[in-house]
């Protein structure tokens, strides 16, 4: 403002000359008069007052507020799936995933489309086609899997048998606090908690087992007694000296009749079934 003044004084001074009738200091108080009556530049600032800060304070928390309120209370839906022993199937996810479910399983799914949780708890057996988006994870007893697009087949009637096997994609795999990352033709299973190095799958065998055919290159009759009591319903009186023999090959589990003939060939064992009390002896010959 003072630097204004200056110029002001300076422009108003320039053509001035000192009248010869009047004395110097005479002169000089009427430039100050002169002076003291120049109007006043506006002041175009604008400002804020400090309630307006104050209300879109205020305005932006209760935004904030109604935003955090509807992140915890936006609904979680559940979705509940079961299948009788001999049925598969097929559900469609709100999320536009696809679950396959197996004979005698059941699968719960929840949803929260705000938050995009998406989370199942199965037990039994299920093949996976998990459509592209946020964590997608599988609960089953004895651990968890998780993914966020891809295709899989988890087999986890119990926590004493558990089996992963990949077909598309990445799964992120825990069991038993061990944590295994599976690729597209790899998978891995449990028995009586113990973990079992990485093998080899083929996409056609793992769809088979939901027409009830299983392959397996190597898997023990106490394992497969384990599976055809939880599919089956049956229980499997199996011979002691029996329990660690290994079986390679293809099996039916829709019946007991479907897949004991070729088993007790393959492993040259004697059995009988029991439909009524739902009983299956196996014995060596």
């Amino acid at each position: 403002m003072k630097e204004n003044q200056d110029l002001n004084i300076i422009q108003f001074t320039q053509d001035l000359r000192v009248p010869a009738t009047i004395s110097k200091e005479e002169a000089w108080q009427r430039l100050e008069k002169n002076i003291s009556n120049l109007p006043e530049k506006p002041n175009t600032q604008t400002r804020f007052p400090i309630y307006t800060f104050i209300s879109l304070s205020i305005a932006a928390s209760i935004l904030l507020f109604i935003f955090y309120f509807a992140l915890k209370q936006a609904p979680t839906k559940t979705f509940f799936f079961e299948t009788q022993s001999s049925e598969v199937k097929k559900e469609i996810l709100p999320d536009s995933s696809i679950i396959f479910l197996n004979a005698n399983s059941t699968a719960t799914f929840t949803y929260n489309k705000f938050r995009k949780k998406r989370e199942v708890s199965l037990s039994g057996d299920a093949f996976f086609n998990v459509r592209k988006g946020k964590e997608f994870s599988v609960l089953f007893g004895g651990g968890q899997v998780n993914v966020l697009g891809t295709a899989f087949y988890v087999s986890a009637y119990s926590d004493r048998f558990i089996s992963i096997e990949c077909t598309e994609g990445k799964v992120w795999v825990e069991i038993d606090n061990q944590k295994v990352t599976l690729n597209a033709g790899e998978g891995i299973k449990s028995f009586d908690h113990i973990l079992s190095e990485k093998f080899t799958v083929n996409e056609k065998d793992v769809k088979e087992k939901l027409n009830g055919v299983f392959f397996w290159q190597k898997i023990s009759l106490a394992e497969i007694e384990e599976l055809i009591e939880n599919r089956l319903g049956y229980n499997v009186i199996l011979e002691t000296t029996l329990a660690t023999r290994n079986f390679s090959g293809e099996l039916l589990l829709t019946t007991p009749q479907s897949f004991l003939p070729t088993l007790a060939a393959a492993m040259n064992l004697d059995y009988t079934i029991n439909d009524k009390e739902k009983t299956i002896t196996l014995n060596a010959k």
